[in-house]
C-alpha cells in the first residue's frame, strides 16, 4: 500500500512538472506572436507586390464579397467554414 502511494505521489509531480512546463512553453508562444504581430505590417509594407502575393498565396488568404457589400476574410490558420474577419457592409467608391 505504502509503495502505491508513493508511486502516485511520484506520478502527481510529474504531471504537475508538465503542466508547468506547457504554461512556460504557452508563455513563450503568446510572447513570440505578440512580437511577430507587432513587426507584421512593416514587414509587409517592405515587400513587392510579388512578394506579398507569395506570402497571401502562402497563408491561403481569402477574401469573399458578397452581395449587400458584406466581406469575409479566412487563411489558412482559420477554423474551417469560420470567417477571421467579418464586416457588415463594404463602401466602395467608383472613379471614372
Amino acid at each position: 500500500m505504502d509503495e502505491t502511494c508513493k508511486t502516485a505521489e511520484h506520478e502527481l509531480e510529474a504531471l504537475r512538472s508538465r503542466e508547468e512546463y506547457v504554461r512556460e512553453l504557452e508563455a513563450g508562444r503568446d510572447a513570440l506572436l505578440d512580437s511577430l504581430e507587432a513587426q507584421a505590417p512593416e514587414a509587409l509594407d517592405s515587400l513587392t507586390p510579388e512578394q506579398r502575393h507569395q506570402w497571401y498565396k502562402l497563408l491561403e488568404l481569402r477574401a469573399d464579397v458578397f452581395a449587400g457589400g458584406r466581406v469575409e476574410i479566412s487563411w489558412a490558420g482559420s477554423a474551417s467554414d469560420k470567417a477571421v474577419c467579418e464586416t457588415a457592409t463594404l463602401s466602395l467608391q467608383a472613379t471614372l
